[in-house]
């Protein structure tokens, strides 16, 4: 009788007893990424100048003349339909002009090399 009631009592206590938790079921919330409450990206630009239309006033070398910016980009998503973000960067531009008579940008003065 003795051995019944050790065993009622072990049953018992089997259904109170928790075991550890299934940490393949458990997930953490990830905040950092694309759609996301916080994302951060990297960028890099290289751009060539593109000729405008006839009758400008400077001519330009248009291989030569580029853009090169390279900057970072944070995002805080506030809610679905909103959010704000702030970026810095860095651009450096370069124009290279044409020395001829009928030059005006910067100056009319003619060079052996210029640049802007």
């Amino acid at each position: 009788m003795k051995t019944i009631k050790i065993i009622i009592i072990f049953l018992i206590a089997g259904n109170f007893a928790t075991a550890q938790t299934d940490s393949v079921s458990v997930k953490k919330e990830i905040s950092y990424g694309p759609d996301k409450t916080h994302f951060v990206h990297a960028y890099f630009n290289f751009m060539f100048a593109v000729p405008p239309s006839e009758g400008t006033d400077a001519d330009i070398f248009y291989g030569k003349s580029h853009t090169f910016s390279y900057g970072v980009r944070y995002k805080l998503k506030i809610a679905n339909f909103f959010a704000v973000g702030a970026g810095l960067n860095y651009t450096y531009k370069v124009w290279h002009f044409k020395q001829n008579e009928d030059k005006k940008i910067p100056t009319s003065n003619i060079y052996d090399k210029e640049k802007l």
